[in-house]
């Protein structure tokens, strides 16, 4: 009887803790870790792809994996559009106050069919689902950026569909998205880069039960890529993660799991993974020493100066020579004479 009330106490307080960490009914098939930010991004303008490096990234095009598994192309499935024609680069980073977007979408016939990211299915826009996994991720929960990259206008056009005002619907005015930060979307042949930057606040605002962001924190999500060529293959739908025709899917609130962001792949907030080149060390600068000097080869001696002979010495000179011959004559006749 003590042990099994040992074992009621150890149950509840296990269901306890169970009930503090969200368990999602399905969990996701596909997890994206998202890295913390670690070069900063000059906000409302499209920056270099080095800008970039830091961050975490996908190709969406018909090739990918995770689409092919647990995605669809959402119109004609015999009417794709190739990675020759369609690529889709998404770069993903968040800090504390932001999450940053960048979009690369290779399009070699991007069509502007109109200017209201209202309904960016209808052009060729994108659809960036995102929603907090407190284990039970409703679609009402959820978070959705729209735009459109070049309509009609020239322009970038943004919207949201989100719960607001007691309804889950489609906002572009100030209140929805007048806290973001995009430029004009950068064109270059068949790239056109569009770059976003959301602030936590307005995901907080907006998501209910969704407490403050920190590493490790699980969204979910899945980018929705509208094409139309107005031409042949006409409009298709790229769908990352959203398990339609599979058995596991959740279908709880709706028919289209598309619509359930308990369908989504995963993201979670993690740490920064990039480390900057280390700045190379100056090479210690080489001493040359001073170039000894020359030696300098030493002067010729001066030649000698000739003296004149003094004609007065001269005679002098001969007059004692003359002596002193005639002296050792007279000296060797007196010897003889002895």
């Amino acid at each position: 009887m003590k042990k099994l009330g040992i074992f009621i106490v150890f149950a509840l307080i296990f269901s306890s803790l169970a009930a503090l960490v969200p368990v999602s009914a399905i969990p996701p098939t596909y997890n994206l870790t998202m890295n913390k930010l670690v070069i900063p991004v000059e906000l409302g303008k499209v920056n270099p792809a080095d800008s970039w490096v830091d961050a975490s990234s996908f190709v969406l095009d018909a090739n990918n994996e995770v689409m092919k598994e647990f995605g669809r192309w959402q119109g004609d499935p015999d009417l794709i559009y190739t990675p020759d024609e369609l690529q889709v680069t998404y770069r993903l980073k968040w800090d504390d106050s932001y999450i940053y977007i960048r979009e690369e979408r290779f399009d070699t016939t991007y069509v502007p069919f109109d200017d209201n990211a209202l309904t960016p299915w209808n052009s060729n826009g994108t659809l960036f689902f995102l929603a907090y996994d407190d284990g039970d991720p409703k679609f009402e929960k959820s978070y959705q950026p729209f735009w459109i990259n070049k309509g009609t206008d020239g322009n970038t056009h943004m919207a949201i569909r989100y719960w607001r005002d007691g309804e889950y619907t489609m906002f572009d005015d100030a209140e929805a998205i007048g806290n973001w930060k995009w430029a004009g979307t950068q064109e270059a042949g068949n790239m056109y880069i569009t770059e976003l930057a959301i602030p936590w606040s307005d995901l907080l605002a907006y998501t209910p039960g969704m407490p403050a962001v920190s590493e490790g924190m699980k969204l979910r999500f899945t980018p929705v890529v509208a094409k139309n060529d107005d031409g042949p293959k006409g409009w298709n739908q790229m769908n990352l993660h959203d398990r339609f025709g599979r058995d596991d899917a959740d279908t709880d609130e709706a028919s289209n799991p598309g619509e359930l962001p308990a369908n989504w792949a995963g993201l979670i907030l993690g740490p920064a993974t990039y480390a900057p080149p280390a700045e190379p060390e100056p090479e210690p600068e080489i001493e040359v020493p001073a170039p000894a000097p020359e030696a300098q080869a030493p002067a010729p001696a001066p030649a000698p100066t000739p003296v004149a002979p003094v004609t007065g010495d001269a005679m002098a000179i001969f007059f004692a020579v003359i002596f002193a011959a005639g002296a050792f004559a007279a000296a060797r006749r007196f010897a003889k004479t002895k």
